[in-house]
Parts: C-alpha cells; structure tokens; sequence
C-alpha cells in the first residue's frame, strides 16, 4: 500500500465508505484474522450468542484472547455499516446481543470485548427510540451490572499493585467505554464509574507529563480511543490537550513513504489502527493534520477513523503540520520536512521510560527509514532497526 502522490477527496472518502459498507451488507460471516498466531476463523451473522467454540489452547498460553478480535471484528463491521447509512442493520444486529450469556472476557472479568460491546451499545442507545431503544437498555444494564462491576469492586479489596498496572489498557479500556454508556443509561453504579475514570484519566495525565508512560503508539492509540469516550461525557481540558499533542506528534514516527504505518519501537502491529482513529478526531479542529491524513491511503483507515473524517468540518486554510521531528514520550525522531525531490528520511531512537509490557526495554535502539523517489515504487521504500553497538537487524 504505497502511498499515492495525489491526496484523497471527500468525493473519495464517501466511495470507500460506501464500498465497506455495501461489503457488510452482503457478508454472511464476520471474518477474524488472528495474526499474531497464524490463525483466521470466521463466525455466522448475526452473533446472537456469545461466541464461545474456540480451537485447543495455543501452547504457552493458557488462556488465550480469542474474544478481542471478535470484537474489533464486530466495531469495524458496525461502524462501515453505520458510515454507508445502514442504521436498522446495525440495530438488529445489537438487539440481538440480547442473546449473549455475558460480556466478560475470556479470562472470566471485564475486559476488551466488554469495551467493544459497550461502545456499539452506546451508540445504539443514542440513535433508537420506543421499543428498540428498550431493548438495548435492558442489554447495557446487564453488561454493566453482571459484567462490568464485579471486576472493579474487588478492586477494593485487591487494589492494583502500582500505578503502572493502575493505567493498564486492559483495565482502563472497558472503564472509560462501559463508563460513557453508563452515562448515557444514567445508570445508578455512574458515580461510582465516574470516581474511578476520573481518578485514571488524572493518573494517566500526571504519569505522560512526568515519568513518560507511554505504550507506545499503537497501544496509547488504543487506549485515547477508548479515554475519548469518557471525555465525550466528562471533559477534562488537560487530558484533552495532552491527545492533542500526541497526535499531532504521531505523524514523525511514520515510515518513510508508508503513513499508515508506525516504525518498529516497541510492539508495533501494523493491524492495530486506533491511533489513526485518534488521528481522525483530533484532525477536526486542526487543518494541518486533516492535511496530513488526506496523504494516508483511504483503506489504511479503520472505519471508526472514516466516521471521524465524515462529520470533519468544511476545509480550513490553516498551517501546514510540520512533520519534522518530534520528542515523544518513548521515542525522539527527525525527519526531512516532506519528499520534494530528495526523498525523505527518518530517524527515530527509543528512548522507554517506563517498564510496560510492550515497550522494549532498550533505550537506544535506532530505525533508519528512507524514501528514494529516484527509484522504482518497488524499491523506495526502507526501514531498518538498528541496536546501538550490536550492528543492523532486519
């Protein structure tokens, strides 16, 4: 997916949102790419029970995370329905969780598949009325009563260790979503939610400006997807601003030719696409990174990140981003200010702070990545990791 040298229009923008959605319409299965195991399963449409027929356990790993891909499978598909106007499809289709025994994940608590159910509900709750909207009331009240709560009130007997584990994704990501839709229910268990979201949303604040937690892109992307949620209902000007500046950082650390794609520091899988979602919603009020998405190729984008650009304002004539360099909370970069006729060039150094479990622990590491427009499309394009002292690694 080479990036293409003329920019997208919104006349382009509308079509690839209409040809997800018309995709949607037409599939019989929710397809699910398991890639980190090699694994690509596939579930009948609708789900109207909790998927729960899994291959034998992956060795290692004792219980594996097969509901959170479902359930990104499950948020991509709504949402490229929702974009192509297909509303009553998507409200069937959440109706139908009505089916499902429970929301935990596969480890029996609160977790992503929560969040991913939680989200859709929320949107459901907000566009049905009579019947319906009943309906998936009573569904969101039992997600957030049976499913949601008791992970965080044995919290108050087993606290998180440290704040490190107090800001894990795993955790934070169902309290900020299943939090906003307790909101949008007025749900009595809210003020108990909001202390605690509250309480994170400082936390994570205080960590980023003063220790540089961080996951790195693909995860804090995750993560300020989900956080957005909670902001939608409670405001808070500094977390607020501390999203704005990431993502107006985020475009420096892309690969040369490749801005759909975040160099290697850290884990960085190519399928995990929030942080241009994230992206997406900041690029609303800032011309200069709606500029920069334009660049992006269209199918690049998640489909939550195509129902952010749909509703972008008419376009600005603002300043351009300076995609030049950036010091992020896990990595330091610079770059040469756009391709002209020299190509472009990138250098990005991990610099982790903090001890999370998908950053690597190796200060130091550097990525050279460049992009020669003398060359052939086939050939320009280049990133290679480099450890300080220990010579080139693929």
């Amino acid at each position: 997916m080479i990036m293409d040298p003329d920019c997208w229009d919104d006349d382009q923008l509308h079509a690839e949102a209409a040809r997800r959605g018309a995709a949607g319409a037409r599939a019989r299965e929710l397809p699910v790419d398991y890639y980190r195991i090699g694994y690509r399963l596939s579930c009948p449409l609708p789900l109207d029970s909790r998927p729960q027929d899994f291959p034998a356990p992956i060795p290692g790993i004792p219980i594996y995370p097969w509901l959170v891909w479902i359930g990104w499978g499950l948020e991509e598909r709504w949402a490229a329905l929702h974009n192509a106007g297909a509303a009553e499809t998507v409200l069937r289709e959440l109706t139908g969780l009505a089916g499902w025994s429970t929301f935990v994940d596969d480890s029996d608590q609160a977790g992503l598949i929560t969040a991913s159910v939680a989200l859709w509900l929320t949107r459901g709750l907000a566009a049905a009325n009579g019947q319906a909207r009943a309906e998936l009331a009573r569904t969101a009240d039992r997600l957030i009563t049976d499913s949601l709560l008791p992970r965080y009130r044995r919290e108050r007997a087993e606290p998180p260790a440290d704040d490190l584990r107090r800001l894990q994704n795993i955790r934070l990501i169902p309290l900020f979503t299943a939090g906003r839709l307790a909101a949008e229910l007025d749900h009595p268990a809210l003020p108990e939610l909001r202390e605690l979201a509250d309480q994170a949303v400082s936390l994570w604040v205080r960590l980023r400006r003063d220790a540089g937690y961080t996951e790195g892109v693909g995860y804090d992307g995750y993560l300020i997807e989900h956080l957005l949620e909670w902001l939608a209902v409670t405001p808070d000007a500094a977390a607020t601003e501390e999203i704005r500046s990431a993502a107006l950082g985020w475009p420096a650390t892309t690969v040369p030719g490749r801005p759909d794609l975040q160099v290697p520091l850290g884990d960085v899988e190519p399928e995990m696409t929030q942080w241009l979602t994230v992206i997406a919603a900041v690029a609303a009020t800032e011309p200069g990174l709606a500029d920069w998405c334009r660049t992006v190729p269209l199918r690049a984008f998640p489909s939550a990140a195509l129902t952010r650009m749909l509703a972008w304002p008419e376009p600005d004539d603002g300043p351009a981003l300076p995609v030049t360099g950036v010091r992020q909370p896990g990595a330091v970069a610079l770059r040469t200010a756009g391709p002209g006729t020299t190509g472009e060039v990138l250098a990005a150094v991990a610099t982790p702070r903090v001890e999370v479990g998908h950053l690597h622990h190796d200060a130091g590491q550097l990525v050279l990545g460049w992009r020669r427009p003398d060359l052939d499309l086939r050939s320009r394009l280049s990133a290679v990791p480099v450890r300080c002292g220990a010579g080139l690694h693929s």
